[in-house]
């Protein structure tokens, strides 16, 4: 199979598969506040907005929602048919997501941390 998308690595050197870009794309958009970009002013979830919310069943289910809009809007290479938003004991904020990515059919998952900790300078 031959890949279709080039792109940075974010996190350092070396090549991504096209699986691997998605999810890095995927990460990027749910940690992206929306408003925040200076020329796509869309861009973004409203997932890093809910994060000073009260740890409840309330706002994970607002979570789960801002990041199946999110990823509706500006991934159409991955459809979702699950997310799980889970909190630690130390304030950390996990999202599990498992689709299908589009252009294969294949069956993908992906966890995007969207706060590693409860600690304000972290």
């Amino acid at each position: 199979m031959t890949e279709r998308y080039r792109g940075m690595n974010a996190s350092g050197t070396g090549t991504l598969t096209d699986e691997d870009h998605v999810w890095q794309s995927v990460n990027d958009i749910l940690l992206t506040p929306v408003g925040s970009r200076l020329m796509r002013r869309n861009y973004g979830s409203l997932c890093p907005d809910l994060l000073d919310s009260p740890m409840n069943d309330v706002t994970r289910m607002q979570l789960m929602s801002a990041a199946v809009i999110a990823l509706a809007a500006w991934e159409p290479r991955i459809v979702l048919d699950a997310v799980d938003v889970t909190y630690s004991a130390s304030g950390a904020v996990t999202a599990a997501l498992s689709g299908m990515l589009t252009e294969t059919l294949e069956k993908s998952t992906g966890t995007v941390t969207l706060r590693s900790t409860g600690n304000a300078d972290n």
